[in-house]
């Protein structure tokens, strides 16, 4: 396992440190580090599985959390491409719906959350990542999260009349 050099403000020595891996509520064990590359910030696995605790403290079921999960497939030229979400909640336990198609499996998605490990490319992937993936799930009171270094977003699905038609509005919260 490499180790990496910290100095510390009291001695201005080098000390070594043996990475920490991570372990997630949902996935246990896992060969991320808590670290990014760098050495001094929390990598985006750590962030996620942060995110991961807050979503089983306010009572959603680890076992309808997953991780890393295909909301659109067969996207971009020759359909090569998907779109991913990072967290994906939903009604029922998630290994239940695996046997599932996509489109009825997002039926009972609840939550779609995106994760960066710092604040730098928020706007796209609130843009880009987040609204698609929320847009996509069927359910009127379906929420997204954008959670990095600095900012936790929520949005939230609003129901909005054009005439005749209606279609969703996504309103961003804190």
């Amino acid at each position: 396992m490499n180790k990496t050099k910290v100095f510390t403000p009291s001695t201005a020595l080098p000390i070594s440190v043996t990475p920490k891996l991570l372990t997630c509520p949902v996935r246990g064990p896992l060969t991320a580090f808590a670290l990014a590359a760098d050495g001094l910030n929390a990598s985006e696995e750590a962030r996620r599985i942060d995110l991961i605790h807050l979503l089983i403290d306010r009572h959603y079921p680890p076992a309808n959390i997953a991780v890393e999960t295909i909301v659109l497939k067969n996207i971009g030229a020759n359909g090569r491409n998907s779109v991913r979400a990072d967290v994906v909640v939903y009604s029922q336990n998630a290994h239940d719906l695996k046997s599932l198609s996509m489109s009825d499996r997002l039926k009972h998605a609840i939550a779609v959350a995106e994760v960066k490990r710092d604040s730098k490319s928020k706007k796209s992937a609130i843009d880009h990542q987040l609204e698609p993936a929320l847009r996509l799930l069927p359910a009127t009171d379906a929420l997204g999260i954008y959670w990095d270094d600095i900012n936790q977003i929520l949005l939230i699905k609003s129901l909005v009349e054009t005439g005749k038609n209606h279609r969703f509005r996504l309103i961003k919260t804190i």
